[in-house]
């Protein structure tokens, strides 16, 4: 492994593991705001669990395969769509274990996980394709990898809500739509930021 690629692996984990972190904490007083009960201590380490496992292996393989190839935007996106379904599995694996071992209720039901794993895959194949062409821009600007991590947030987040309410027996009450719905918004940011400073850094090495 070349100092560049260990360098960028080591910034894109640390600043990944935050990024899970956050949004859990986000996610809760969002849920807490819009009147949902306080989930037990071993439901807040398995959901803390999974969205950390999601965010190293989705943020970090973006990161260093913009930084390990040379491969244009195309090679991204396909990065993209095969990290995506992997990382949803191992999310969707240990915090099921994390739940069994904390003896904490997992919830149960719900869309196919394949269907959910196909619209993350497609969702950050786009995803790697629009970030690495903003990284090959002369100048990297902040607020354009904040409007397309929105944008694609907004977009994929609003279909992943509808197919989980239109599976749910009841529908979605509002504190879980909020929640996961700030989650599936501002992910795509955070991770496009964690790719914006990586590049950054990169290039002021460089």
């Amino acid at each position: 492994m070349t100092p560049d690629l260990s360098r960028t692996l080591l910034r894109s984990s640390w600043w990944a593991i935050v990024l899970g972190l956050l949004l859990e904490g986000l996610q809760l007083a969002a849920a807490a705001a819009a009147g949902g009960a306080t989930p037990g201590a071993g439901s807040i380490l398995a959901d803390t669990a999974q969205k950390v496992s999601w965010s190293y292996i989705v943020c970090v393989a973006l990161a260093c395969g913009t930084a390990a190839t040379r491969g244009g935007p195309p090679a991204i996106g396909l990065l993209g769509l095969l990290a995506a379904p992997v990382a949803f599995g191992v999310a969707r694996a240990l915090h099921k274990s994390v739940a069994q071992a904390l003896s904490a209720a997992a919830a149960g039901g719900g869309p196919s996980p394949w269907l959910l794993a196909g619209v993350k895959a497609a969702e950050y194949a786009v995803f790697g394709y629009v970030v690495t062409r903003l990284i090959r821009r002369p100048e990297l600007r902040l607020p354009a990898y904040v409007r397309t991590g929105l944008l694609i947030g907004a977009t994929f987040g609003a279909l992943l809500l509808a197919i989980m309410h239109a599976h749910a027996p009841d529908g979605l009450p509002v504190p879980v739509l909020v929640a996961r719905g700030v989650n599936e918004l501002l992910f795509p940011v955070g991770c496009a930021c964690v790719l914006w400073s990586t590049a950054l850094l990169a290039r002021r090495a460089g």
